[in-house]
């Protein structure tokens, strides 16, 4: 049994946490956990009526009864709110889901990972700034005044309005970017307005998109100069950093003709050719390849509380991108952030707002570093980003092996980087150093039949080094290539990779690709697998896909699907449609929880 207790005689300032107790008579660790996730979900659902407070863990338990590693992941000083170390409690949740698939206490889970993948914490600029030079996290506190944003924010309401915003599918996601470019390698894209930071002299003549960008870079330019680029070149150590790019992005509710009547035909409904308000509240999490450096400032007062807009999610050991550790910076209007390139992060603008976000990004990039790649491959003499030679760690080689793979210039000097750079090589040795980004795209990799059988033996080592029991995992190899059942192909160490990345770290990108997979061969091969078979493979695909959801991947429209082919399976059963026993099965039990 367990119970929450809060300290209701507090002052009101004083935020202490609640306490939750577990006592465990008999029983095993699934009686211990039922208990203790009942208490946490209970916490979470009613996070923002207890003010935040945080919640502590104790428990008794009699000596018989063996909790694993749960009291490893109830000893964290670092993530005080929650009582627990996240990065190392999302990992075993996915797992947990994963082994109780289909049962009430894997629902349970299931429901707690989705829980925590909507909360919405605060980045904590206090404990958490990096700054050695390479790594930089640093809060720049009014980068802008408050005037030169109120004069940009008078031009912004003029483009929303006659609605100029560029819908180009954006880089990360392929959804509309909404966003204007005001200066491109280092150069205004129009000549400055000599207006200066009056913009609104000419407020009596017409507008136009070109006086709007020209007006805004001339508000902008001097002291982005002048101010940023100093800040910035203190904090990456480096003289020769240089502004390459700027420009506004737009994410939120920006319908700003919400209360005007929309004109209706003759059967009162609208306009088949009227357009859909183009809108955004995300963008995927992601390095800047292009950018050596980044600052990101808020022109308006959405993102202050640290819930909404821009967030990091720092790296682990393991667990690399799951949103539940998402941090979001607290960024007041005028405030601004700067990170390296090395830094993951995303936009998650809270819809409950019913408000736009705006920000002015600015991309750096440095020339004047002595970064020259030493293999053979290349000299790395006029890449297009050089401050990515010589990788230190997984991620700096995966974002190495990232840019030279997918950077396109109309001039092709992207194909220097190119020539300097081995993208497998850089590719495998993130992954086997537990990278999940590049674990994953090393999956998709061996699924496209990209890498010969040389390479076999060595993913499948550091596979088994990382989880001896990935329940995917080929048996080692005979060395009897005639009597081998099991060939050295890498395309059968995909599902392996993709579990990997999936359930241990968390990669919702893994769990679409690996539930896919697992679809594609209950298509192929259902007519020879017994019932049991059928519904262990069906509910690995729902589990999988429901995990992704949780995190912020559009998966319904594959549950959908995956519903209709468990309606096909039970009906082969002769199952009534519906039925009690219809809504009693695991695998559509599952699907309903989801959608």
């Amino acid at each position: 049994e367990g119970y929450l207790v809060q300290n209701i005689n507090r002052p009101a300032d004083d935020k202490v946490p609640l306490e939750a107790h577990i006592v465990c008579y008999q029983g095993s660790v699934d009686h211990f956990l039922a208990v203790f996730q009942s208490l946490l979900l209970h916490y979470l659902e009613r996070e923002e009526d207890f003010d935040e407070t945080g919640i502590i863990f104790s428990y008794s338990v009699p000596d018989d009864v063996d909790l694993g590693v749960l009291p490893s992941l109830l000893e964290c000083k670092e993530n005080i709110a929650l009582g627990l170390d996240l990065p190392k409690y999302i990992p075993f949740l996915h797992q947990y889901a994963f082994r109780h698939q289909g049962t009430d206490i894997g629902h349970t889970t299931l429901h707690l990972l989705e829980k925590l993948c909507q909360r919405r914490a605060p980045y904590d600029f206090n404990t958490n700034t990096q700054n050695d030079g390479k790594s930089v996290i640093s809060l720049q506190k009014q980068v802008l005044s408050k005037e030169i944003v109120e004069n940009v924010m008078e031009q912004m309401c003029i483009i929303r309005t006659n609605q100029w915003l560029s819908t180009n599918p954006d880089s990360v996601d392929g959804l509309p970017s909404l966003h204007l470019n005001l200066i491109s390698n280092g150069k205004p894209l129009l000549g400055l307005n000599n207006t200066g930071m009056d913009g609104r002299q000419q407020a009596a003549e017409e507008e136009s998109f070109e006086k709007c960008i020209s007006k805004m870079t001339s508000i902008l330019w001097p002291h982005l100069q002048e101010a940023l680029l100093p800040a910035v070149r203190e904090l990456t150590k480096s003289n020769t950093v240089q502004i390459s790019d700027v420009f506004i992005r737009n994410y939120g509710n920006m319908n700003i003709n919400n209360m005007d009547e929309t004109e209706n035909d003759a059967d009162g409904k609208a306009d088949d050719e009227e357009e859909e308000p183009k809108t955004r509240y995300t963008l995927s999490p992601h390095y800047d390849i292009t950018a050596f450096a980044t600052c990101v400032m808020a022109l308006d007062s959405t993102a202050a509380s640290g819930k909404s807009g821009l967030y990091t999610i720092p790296p682990t050991d393991g667990v690399t991108n799951n949103a539940a550790l998402r941090k979001f910076f607290p960024l007041d209007e005028g405030d601004g952030v700067v990170h390296t390139f090395d830094i993951l992060h995303g936009v998650d603008v809270d819809p409950r707002l019913n408000r736009p976000r705006t920000s002015l990004i600015v991309w750096f990039t440095d020339y004047g570093r002595d970064d020259k790649i030493v293999d053979e491959g290349g000299d790395g003499d006029d890449v297009n980003q050089p401050w990515l030679l010589n990788p230190s760690n997984a991620v700096e080689e995966f974002i190495l092996g990232l840019a030279s793979d997918f950077s396109e210039e109309e001039d092709g000097s992207h194909l220097n980087l190119k020539r300097a750079t081995h993208p497998l090589t850089l590719n495998l040795s993130s992954a086997s150093k537990g990278n999940m980004f590049a674990i994953t795209k090393l999956g998709q990799m061996c699924d496209d039949g990209e890498l010969p059988e040389t390479y076999y033996e060595q993913i499948r080592s550091f596979l088994e080094g990382f989880d001896p029991c990935n329940p995917f995992l080929p048996p080692p190899s005979s060395n009897d290539d005639t009597n081998d059942q099991n060939p050295r192909s890498c395309k059968n160490l995909v599902t392996a990779l993709w579990y990997h990345a999936s359930v241990i770290g968390g990669n919702r990108v893994a769990q679409v690709s690996l539930a896919d997979e697992l679809v594609l061969q209950y298509m192929l091969d259902k007519d020879g697998l017994t019932s049991m078979e059928q519904e262990h493979i069906l509910l690995m695909s729902s589990t999988l896909f429901t995990m992704a959801l949780h995190q912020g991947y559009d998966s319904r429209d594959s549950l959908r699907r995956l519903m209709d082919v468990n309606c096909e399976r039970l009906l082969g059963l002769g199952v009534e449609i519906p039925s009690l026993e219809f809504f009693e099965d695991r695998c559509i039990k599952t699907l309903l929880l989801s959608l």
